[in-house]
């Protein structure tokens, strides 16, 4: 699947929930893939690629069934994009070590 692709699908409305779960997790396997090769642990931050996408359908689905205080919009409008900022810091840096890391060397 091309970039492209990958990023159209983020724009279909409803769809685009389902897909960030799909994606982070991608993003994840393939960081842990790379650090698999190159004998590092493997660190990706799965749990926090579940949860911004699952507290993000959990924003828009819940004034649905109930009316949110101001205080509870606060918490989710602040909470939620800290949680995407650390799932990003935590994906980047992981991946600057994979690539800093040495390849390992074939035996012969």
């Amino acid at each position: 699947m091309t970039p492209n692709t990958i990023a159209l699908r983020c724009l279909i409305p409803l769809y685009n929930l389902y897909w960030s779960f799909i994606v982070n997790r991608a993003a994840c396997q393939r960081i842990d893939q790379l650090r698999a090769r190159r004998r590092l642990p493997r660190t990706a931050p799965r749990i926090l690629a579940i949860l911004c996408p699952l507290i993000e359908v959990i924003r828009h689905i819940l004034p649905f069934f109930m009316r949110l205080s101001r205080a509870s919009w606060f918490i989710l409008a602040t909470v939620l994009p800290l949680l995407w900022i650390a799932y990003m810091f935590r994906a980047e840096r992981a991946l600057a070590e994979a690539h800093s890391a040495k390849k390992p060397r074939r035996v012969s």
